[in-house]
């Protein structure tokens, strides 16, 4: 009796299943390796990371809860908001943090000192040592910059200081070097569309279109206070004069360079208002529960 060569179609849809699962496997295991080679490159060619931590709002919308505090050092699960961002950089191959002061400044320089006992080297800036007619000069949160021009090199974080972020680091790094990109911007859902920046994207994830506020759209991405930027954007950032990233710079450089969008679904919320900073707490604690 011949070898019967005809295949049982439900053998054969199985094999035809478990091909398509290892060749999702073997893509997975390509892209995480990919994330952990590039760390691994960056940790053994000494290539540390750097990162500025923006601190020098001024909180009124948080008055009084800022009358002496910082917003920054803002308790959030049982830590200084600020102290956050500082163990997640660390945890994400950052070496150099830089920070810029205004309010309290003491408050924060007396909490992190040199940032030695966190692990990582931290320097300061303040900013209300230059003056105008109107009392101190604030450069703005793109325009304070500059006060670390010296010292920053290649590609470096850029972190909102009043907004909670938990979002893997190394992903959007490796992100951001995919694309050869000078300025990649973390993105989500916007959850207050009414007082938000908005922006669209391409298939590519460039960014199109940013749309200031005041506006009429009810929904759509918006900027989350995390960027990656390369040194090199610092030849279109003006000097010596207030420059914000959202309705400033970003815009100016949608005209001379490609921005693309990092979008992740992971948490990101800022406190810029009582309500806020109260739903934070809440959305951590919940987390925590289950």
């Amino acid at each position: 009796m011949g070898h019967n060569s005809h295949v049982h179609p439900e053998r054969s849809r199985q094999r035809r299943d478990s091909r398509r699962i290892l060749a999702v496997t073997r893509s997975l295991a390509y892209s995480f390796a990919r994330e952990d080679e590039l760390m691994t490159h960056l940790q053994l060619s000494n290539k540390f990371m750097q990162a500025v931590i923006l601190s020098a709002g001024k909180g009124r919308r948080l008055y009084p809860l800022t009358k002496n505090l910082p917003k920054v050092m803002f308790d959030v699960d049982g830590k200084p908001l600020l102290e956050h961002h500082v163990l997640l950089l660390k945890k994400n191959i950052v070496k150099d943090i830089y920070i810029n002061l205004y309010t309290y400044p003491e408050r924060i320089t007396s909490y992190f000192a040199d940032g030695n006992e966190f692990g990582v080297k931290i320097n300061y800036s303040r900013e209300d040592t230059k003056k105008s007619y109107r009392g101190p000069l604030l450069l703005g949160s793109a325009g304070a910059l500059h006060n670390f021009k010296k010292v920053l090199r290649n590609d470096f974080f850029v972190l909102y200081g009043d907004v909670f972020i938990r979002v893997n680091l190394r992903k959007m790094l490796a992100f951001h070097k995919n694309k050869n990109s000078l300025f990649t911007l973390a993105v989500h859902q916007a959850k207050h569309p009414e007082d938000s920046d908005l922006l669209t994207v391409d298939k590519n994830r460039k960014i199109t279109e940013w749309i200031k506020t005041p506006h009429a759209k009810k929904s759509g991405l918006n900027s989350a206070g995390l960027y990656i930027l390369n040194e090199k954007v610092f030849d279109f950032l003006p000097e010596k004069v207030p420059f914000d990233f959202a309705h400033d710079f970003i815009p100016l450089l949608l005209k001379k360079i490609p921005l693309y969008a990092y979008h992740t679904k992971e948490l990101m919320m800022d406190i810029g208002t009582p309500e806020r900073y109260n739903q934070l707490i809440a959305k951590i604690k919940d987390q925590k529960s289950k």
